[in-house]
């Protein structure tokens, strides 16, 4: 009898099946990993998407800073500090004002932030002779190193 080619078929299979079998059981193995990987992932993003985001908190003026420091250092109720910076700033602020700006740069703390450093003071401007400041044009192109002294027999 010939050989049946659909027999023939099956006994290569049938030879390579161990090797087939071991390679479509790791595969096999290996999506069912990269499914728990993708479900792990999508859990994550939905958790993520339902927990609230950190915002970012800007930091707080000037005068709310000075605010805070004076409150901290000085201990003094909000109102007298209010009537010091209303001095101060020649602006109206009131014990309201004083209030928010506590909250506001508590908040900015709380954050995990750190207040800048104190401002040095600004340094006094120098007085400038007024004869040294020369308005409009120059009518001499010489500079005064340039220029010829005067003689003091002139």
């Amino acid at each position: 009898m010939p050989p049946n080619p659909s027999t023939k078929g099956n006994a290569r299979a049938s030879a390579r099946s161990p090797s087939l079998r071991a390679l479509l059981t790791t595969l096999i193995g290996e999506v069912r990993e990269l499914r728990a990987l993708v479900q792990s992932s999508q859990k994550n993003r939905a958790e993520a998407s339902a927990s609230p985001r950190k915002r970012r908190i800007r930091q707080p003026s000037d005068l709310a800073i000075t605010a805070y420091r004076a409150w901290l250092a000085t201990q003094k109720p909000q109102k007298e500090i209010a009537s010091l910076l209303s001095q101060k700033t020649g602006e109206p602020i009131t014990q309201v004002k004083v209030s928010r700006f506590i909250k506001r740069v508590k908040t900015f703390l709380e954050a995990g932030s750190v207040l800048p450093d104190i401002p040095e003071k600004a340094r006094r401007e120098k007085a400038i002779d007024p004869s040294k400041i020369e308005l409009g044009r120059r009518v001499n192109p010489l500079t005064l190193n340039q220029r010829p002294r005067a003689n003091e027999e002139d």
